[in-house]
């Protein structure tokens, strides 16, 4: 699965807990940095986009625990349920500057040919079975910038010139337990401003769920008459995502 190009940006309910992202005069970003000291995540995207189906709790008792040694910034943790009437089947967040925005105000100021990777640690908690309806792994994306404000998204005027994703195989790659991840940004053009620092998104187990129609698949279900149920969520956790300028490890 690739993000799908429906973005919505959903606020977060609990914004009195960050720290003020909107004074656009900040930067430029020069040195390595916690994601979380400059950029929310409030572009709720995929199932997201619909209130209830995607919570985000950064409270450090909810993190996954421990936390990586050095962490730095805030760590999260994401309760998923699926949307069985959109069959959207996936889900993601990306954090944004300033909060809320989908580049009709300015990102924040980068110079980027300072910067090779972003990194993250992450760990998914999926229910089961753990395949996409029909067979199929879930994989999970790990993306830096990639907003184009003057794309699917309305005639906006600020955009992400960075475009750099990783992709990783639920259950192989990623699991339930912290691993860190690399995102390299090598061969990015120049950046001057920076909308999206971060993306995640994965697939949901959809096999995991049923119908109320016997034998339907997930996909089939609401064509065929059924209801889909999916009462068990996947918890995604993140923790320590910093863009650095340090290269990413020799694969």
């Amino acid at each position: 699965m690739k993000p799908r190009d429906l973005v919505l940006l959903f606020p977060l309910t609990i914004a009195a807990c960050l720290p003020s992202l909107n004074d656009p005069d900040y930067g430029p970003l020069n040195e390595t940095f916690a994601v979380s000291d400059f950029f929310s995540p409030s572009g709720f995207m995929g199932d997201g986009a619909k209130q209830g189906f995607l919570s985000v709790d950064f409270r450090e008792e909810f993190c996954k625990q421990p936390r990586p040694t050095g962490a730095r910034g805030r760590c999260y943790s994401f309760t998923y349920y699926m949307d069985g009437s959109s069959n959207m089947m996936w889900g993601g967040v990306y954090w944004v500057y300033p909060t809320n925005s989908w580049g009709a105000r300015p990102g924040y100021m980068l110079d980027s040919a300072r910067f090779k990777q972003v990194s993250f640690y992450a760990a998914v908690e999926m229910p089961t079975p753990s395949t996409k309806s029909g067979g199929g792994d879930c994989f999970f994306n790990g993306i830096a910038g990639g907003i184009d404000a003057k794309g699917f998204y309305g005639p906006t005027e600020h955009d992400d010139k960075i475009r750099a994703q990783e992709v990783y195989q639920v259950g192989t790659d990623i699991g339930p337990d912290y691993k860190q991840f690399h995102v390299s940004l090598a061969n990015q053009p120049a950046a001057a401003e920076l909308v999206g620092a971060f993306a995640w998104s994965i697939d949901f187990p959809s096999d995991s769920c049923t119908c109320t129609v016997a034998g339907a698949l997930p996909l089939e279900c609401t064509s065929m008459g059924g209801v889909l149920s999916c009462p068990k969520p996947v918890k995604i956790y993140l923790d320590d995502v910093v863009w650095d300028t340090a290269p990413p490890p020799t694969p």
